[in-house]
């Protein structure tokens, strides 16, 4: 079990905790307002708490993983 949180604490780096906040600030600023757009008001809000939990749960784990 040990080494499977030292290889996921190892893949887990800055840069791809700044590509996981790109992905939810994309879908903030690009996906919702298209969906909402086009009248999907279930889909965006779908994407807005998608886009919210990508940002705080990389954090999350980011910082977890700087802890253990």
């Amino acid at each position: 079990m040990n080494f499977i949180i030292e290889n996921l604490k190892d893949l887990f780096t800055l840069p791809i905790l700044f590509l996981f906040i790109f992905i939810g600030v994309f879908l903030l600023l690009v996906d919702v307002p298209l969906l909402k757009r086009k009248k999907y008001d279930r889909e965006a809000l779908m994407a807005k708490l998608l886009g919210y939990a990508y940002i705080a749960g990389s954090i999350a784990v980011y910082f977890m993983f700087q802890i253990i």
